[in-house]
């Protein structure tokens, strides 16, 4: 995972959790309301700005099955427990959040996913769409792959300028296997010798059609409205950023629509998302949120821990 894991500090100690937000949080669904097994129906946002779940496609149930059982955020040095996250077995299986005028800055959305199980085609795991022309989607690339894809972001625009406008990782045949959002192979994945590829042009008739990288991963995507960038993040690492034409000197048009995320596509593969965050700025991958298993000792524990050990060493 990313350079922070190494940062876990094992203390004796009974460690508060905060469930305190950086102001930049414009919304955060952290999937905690629910039991398992239960619909989901009312994903509350944890922000308090009120941008709640207002729908659902499929049917979006809660799962125990999370990333890690804490939620580290780097920005306010705050931990809190994960205990549920969503799952989207069945066909279309997300939630729909309301939309707010406060969603149109620059953003930064990131969330957790894992997929056991290989979607047949074309799907995407996070939208906002005010219509066909007016989108950004995180989503993946299958192109002629069969059903091995890479991670990506899209971003389609009003005024023409900018149709399937896509920022992901380069270079399909020689795409790192760990870059892939799923890998299939002949033999199991276990995290430290990815599978050999070799040259083979369509990644579909390699392997046993079975998902044997089963690791949650991390997705992120920024925008600066100033400039018109947009960058994507897979496990904390750049995968591509690009900057929007506008020939027209037009702007940016945020899409009039709340967000939805989870699985769009019919197919039944097992996927479970947690953790959607929406911040109001450009975050750096030092500012992504974090799954652990165990807790990051927060600044102000470690201040008083410091002092007391400080006071024992006068005595």
């Amino acid at each position: 995972y990313h350079k922070l894991m190494n940062k876990i500090i094992f203390l004796p100690l009974t460690l508060a959790l905060s469930a305190s937000l950086p102001a930049g949080t414009t919304a955060y669904w952290r999937l905690e309301e629910g039991v398992v097994g239960n619909s989901i129906d009312a994903a509350l946002d944890s922000s308090g700005n009120g941008l709640n779940q207002n729908g659902k496609g499929g049917s979006p149930t809660y799962s125990s099955n999370v990333p890690g059982a804490f939620i580290y955020d780097p920005i306010t040095s705050s931990t809190v427990a994960n205990t549920l996250s969503m799952s989207s077995l069945a066909p279309n299986s997300r939630i729909h959040t309301a939309n707010s005028d406060a969603l149109n800055t620059s953003f930064t959305f990131e969330m957790f996913i894992q997929i056991k199980g290989e979607p047949a085609a074309y799907h995407n795991f996070a939208n906002r769409i005010g219509a066909n022309t007016d989108k950004w989607q995180i989503d993946f690339d299958h192109g002629n792959k069969g059903s091995f894809g890479r991670p990506r972001v899209r971003m389609d625009t009003p005024d023409g300028d900018n149709v399937n406008y896509v920022t992901a990782q380069a270079g399909w045949n020689n795409l790192p296997s760990d870059r892939r959002i799923w890998v299939d192979s002949e033999e199991a994945y276990d995290g430290a010798s990815p599978p050999v590829y070799g040259d083979a042009a369509d990644w579909s008739t390699v392997g046993d059609g079975i998902n044997d990288n089963l690791a949650w991963r991390h997705l992120a995507m920024t925008f600066n409205q100033d400039t018109q960038e947009v960058s994507f993040y897979l496990d904390y690492e750049l995968s591509g950023s690009r900057t929007l034409v506008d020939e027209d000197g037009s702007g940016y048009v945020h899409p009039d629509a709340g967000i939805r995320f989870g699985k769009t596509g019919n197919s039944e593969y097992e996927m479970y998302v947690d953790e959607g965050r929406y911040s109001d700025s450009v975050l750096t991958p030092d500012q992504f949120l974090v799954a652990v298993n165990v807790p990051e000792p927060s600044t102000t524990v470690l201040w008083f821990l410091g002092g007391a050990l400080l006071l024992r060493r006068r005595r």
